[in-house]
């Protein structure tokens, strides 16, 4: 063999040589960090529950984090429940939900129930209900506009609207 082709074999060997210790401690870092205490490929789940009464979810996954862990990252929620590789937590928010926010109406069903409708009130896309009221006990310019719906853009126009009606809800059948 000529000098070209033994130095080209050489380099090729020294690679190939040095490429399977480069996987074999790959692999040995790889199974020190599955074998390590107390930490797991992690699902969470976050629920957002807004003062509408919609609820959002939304699926993390944390790796390499201690139960522990994973709980101080989300100190300010409330943990709802947990297995071996799954935890969920839950928050109440002091808004209403993007939904709502982007289309959100309020307005009455056909039985005087005062409800939150995606789009405008066609009893048909409710997002949530509230209570029922006593329709004939509204005015005429409150009753028509809660039969066209009144857009709610904010958690002050969703509290202050609920506020306004109210006085005029029925009280519960008892059973």
């Amino acid at each position: 063999m000529n000098l070209a082709i033994k130095n080209i074999f050489m380099i090729f060997t020294i690679g190939a040589f040095m490429l399977g210790i480069f996987q074999i401690q790959t692999n040995v870092s790889y199974a020190k960090m599955e074998k390590a205490p107390n930490t797991c490929v992690t699902s969470i789940t976050l629920e957002r529950v807004f003062v509408d009464g919609e609820v959002s979810e939304e699926t993390l996954y944390q790796k390499g984090l201690t139960p522990k862990q994973i709980r101080h990252k989300y100190k300010g929620w409330l943990l709802k429940s947990r297995s071996q590789d799954k935890m969920v937590f839950q928050k109440n928010m002091n808004d209403i939900s993007p939904l709502l926010k982007a289309n959100g109406y309020l307005g009455i069903t056909n039985d005087g129930t005062v409800t939150i409708f995606n789009g405008k009130p066609d009893h048909e896309d409710i997002i949530h209900s509230f209570f029922q009221i006593d329709i004939k006990k509204l005015e005429g310019k409150k009753q028509t506009q809660l039969l066209k719906g009144i857009p709610v853009k904010s958690v002050e126009d969703f509290n202050s609207a609920l506020k306004a009606l109210k006085p005029y809800s029925m009280p519960k059948e008892k059973n």
